[in-house]
């Protein structure tokens, strides 16, 4: 018995009627993945410009509370009145005293010893093993050196806080740029701000 041509009719719009449903329902898959990407990207977004204000702000905090620099002294033994043979040791100095270097130390120098620094900066972490925040030289001797390390309570986040200067020596300002950097599904991202830091109370003479 030969089929009706209504009948064949009728399986043809049924397929079309799948298909377009499928089309229709893959692309609200669509929609909602990438949705739902975004709202993380938004939130991861936020919190690690939450954490590169915050760094700024306490590195703020611990040089105008004269505070104190773990691992980065000279290794004569005291704090640095020049820009001579310091490097990174196992005593505190202040904040104050970072304004006598120069970051990057000149090529081929060897006085910050294992003080992590490149081309362009010389990098730090903040220290929270004390009554007080400091901040601390990140010690590497890899190449490239190490540069940035997990953010504490939270390591889904990593934090860059690099240190730079513009003259040879003996600074009334240091430029501070802080980095904070994560990795989802879509790949990698990071948050920045940078700012200068002045000796506005003086501490260091430059004569």
């Amino acid at each position: 018995m030969r089929e009706s041509p209504a009948r064949g009719q009728s399986m043809i719009e049924v397929v079309v009627a799948i298909l377009i449903a499928g089309i229709v329902l893959g692309a609200m898959a669509i929609a909602v993945v990438t949705g739902l990407k975004s709202s993380n990207y938004a939130k991861n977004q936020a919190q690690a410009t939450k954490y590169v204000q915050q760094a700024i702000d306490d590195i703020r905090t611990i040089r105008d509370n004269v505070g104190g620099v773990e691992s980065f002294k000279c290794s004569g033994g005291s704090c640095p009145s020049s820009t001579t043979d310091c490097q990174v040791a196992t005593s505190p100095c202040t904040f104050q005293d970072l304004f006598y270097y120069k970051f990057p130390p000149s090529s081929g120098s060897t006085d910050y010893g294992s003080l992590s620094c490149d081309a362009s900066a010389c990098y730090f972490e903040f220290d929270t093993s004390g009554s007080s925040l400091a901040l601390k030289g990140i010690s590497s001797t890899s190449n490239p050196p190490v540069t940035s390390v997990p953010i504490a309570d939270d390591n889904f986040f990593s934090q860059k806080i690099a240190l730079s200067t513009s003259n040879s020596g003996c600074n009334q300002k240091i430029n501070i740029t802080v980095t904070v950097a994560w990795t989802d599904q879509s790949g990698p991202h990071q948050a920045e701000a940078q700012t200068v830091l002045s000796d506005y109370q003086q501490q260091v003479s430059c004569g």
